[in-house]
């Protein structure tokens, strides 16, 4: 029971430390906001699943897609999920670099 309570409480950490959309955010990539905010919630609620989600700024916004795809399978991802999903992960991403994919973060 305790282990469910922190699993719980680690998953709502998770999922508030996600950015959340707001109609300038749609404005900015020219989604609505209520396709973001779906896709916000599909993205915690499928993926969290397995792992605790990345932020959307982990990677630039041309990786995300292929990464989506590489665990549609796993996390039973339909089409729509997946288009949702990488909408509101590309909306949040980070910047691209001059000399194209930026890649993960790197530890020290």
């Amino acid at each position: 029971m305790r282990r469910a309570l922190l699993f719980t409480l680690a998953l709502a950490a998770c999922h508030s430390a996600l950015p959340v959309p707001t109609p300038g955010d749609a404005s900015r990539v020219n989604v609505s906001l209520a396709r973001l905010a779906e896709g916000r919630e599909r993205y915690t609620g499928k993926c969290s699943s397995c792992h605790a989600p990345f932020a959307p700024s982990h990677l630039p916004a041309s990786a995300w897609p292929g990464q989506v795809d590489e665990m549609a399978k796993q996390a039973h991802l339909e089409k729509v999920d997946r288009d949702l999903i990488v909408d509101y992960l590309r909306a949040f991403a980070r910047p691209e670099t001059e000399r194209g994919l930026a890649g993960p973060p790197r530890s020290p």
